[in-house]
């Protein structure tokens, strides 16, 4: 699975730099001239919109500020890998193993996360807007600041979990933390409480 991932990118990386020759072949020729560099640097690999790598092991992958929105990581390992400040909006990383990601600031708005494993990852500052993390594993993960408006937790682990200034807004949170469901005092520190569903208290 790693060699068909490596092979993917080779290939997108080929064509972007082929594309940048061409583009700029007339300025290179010129300065080729001068004896200055023939070739402009490759642009950054930005984007993997919609690329699909359900099940594959991406673990300790560098994705920083890519767009990966759209994207089928679904049973994906993606543990350890840096995904700081990408764009995962829509993307569907279900069962995806997420064990000590870097998720900082990552747009998962209207992700699908649904059984995934975040246990110790850092999700500071982190987009989780109408999320569906139903069932996921937070435990002892860094979710100060990050944005669940609107987010579903039912049944999710936050156990250990670090919760300042963490925005609930009507969050779900049904059967969530330690069972049979979360307490208003587990949250302290958290924003939006009053509009929570699924506290016992």
């Amino acid at each position: 699975m790693p060699d068909l991932m490596d092979g993917a990118i080779a290939r997108l990386r080929a064509l972007r730099n082929k594309g940048t020759r061409e583009r700029h072949g007339s300025a290179d020729s010129a300065q080729g001239m001068s004896g200055q560099a023939t070739d402009s640097p490759p642009p950054p690999e930005s984007e993997y919109l919609r690329m699909d790598c359900s099940g594959q092991d991406l673990r300790g992958r560098d994705f920083s500020g890519q767009n990966l929105s759209d994207a089928k990581l679904t049973d994906t390992n993606l543990s350890w890998a840096n995904l700081s400040w990408a764009n995962l909006t829509y993307a569907n990383l279900s069962w995806a193993n997420l064990v000590s990601t870097n998720l900082s600031r990552t747009n998962l708005s209207r992700a699908i996360l649904t059984r995934a494993n975040m246990t110790g990852s850092n999700l500071a500052y982190a987009n989780l807007s109408r999320a569906d993390l139903s069932g996921a594993n937070f435990t002892d993960a860094d979710l100060t600041g990050a944005d669940l408006w609107d987010a579903n937790l039912s049944d999710a682990n936050l156990t250990g979990a670090d919760l300042r200034g963490a925005n609930f807004t009507n969050a779900n949170l049904t059967g969530a933390f330690r069972r049979p469901g979360i307490r208003r005092a587990d949250l302290e520190g958290a924003d939006g409480l009053d509009t929570v569903k699924g506290l016992v208290d």
